[in-house]
């Protein structure tokens, strides 16, 4: 018989993996840029996870028609903010940050600093040309996805496992 205790360590299952290096994931920085449905499923998997940095941006605004995983957010609230205040909910843990910001003017890259990798997931081929030069120069760690109804795309720039 199982008995029903509440589970103090949330990530004990992830670390039966061979090979499992929660702390180097709590100690890790991901730059996530966008916060569409895409962007949505893959922050909640990221937070779930662990992640222990995890910053959020994005310049649109809720629409709950649109929207699936920000169903319950106001309409017009910033994307960023309100992807932010729904994984907080979901795992208190990581420091998650919505910014309400977008990559089209290549100036504000800067902001970005330098995380462990940038995940960009928004529609804008501008925002995408700008962050992937940001990226190259300073080996940052670059993943790029597109995704609609119809079809989705998936490139990754530079992936390698810091040691």
């Amino acid at each position: 018989m199982v008995k029903n205790e509440r589970v103090e360590d949330r990530y004990n299952r992830q670390q039966l993996i061979d090979g499992w290096n929660q702390e180097k994931l709590a100690n890790s920085r991901v730059v996530l840029v966008g916060a569409g449905n895409l962007s949505g499923f893959t922050a909640l998997s990221l937070a779930a996870l662990g992640i222990g940095n995890l910053e959020i941006y994005d310049s649109g605004k809720v629409s709950r028609k649109q929207d699936n995983i920000l169903f319950f957010s106001q309409d017009y609230q910033p994307r960023a903010l309100a992807l932010e205040e729904l994984l907080k909910k979901i795992n208190p843990n990581p420091k998650i940050k919505g910014i309400n910001i977008s990559f089209e003017n290549q100036q504000m890259l800067p902001m970005m600093g330098r995380p462990n990798i940038i995940i960009d997931l928004t529609n804008s081929l501008k925002s995408k040309e700008n962050i992937l030069r940001y990226a190259e120069p300073g080996k940052i760690n670059f993943v790029s996805a597109v995704a609609n109804e119809f079809a989705s795309q998936l490139q990754v720039i530079r992936a390698s496992v810091a040691s």
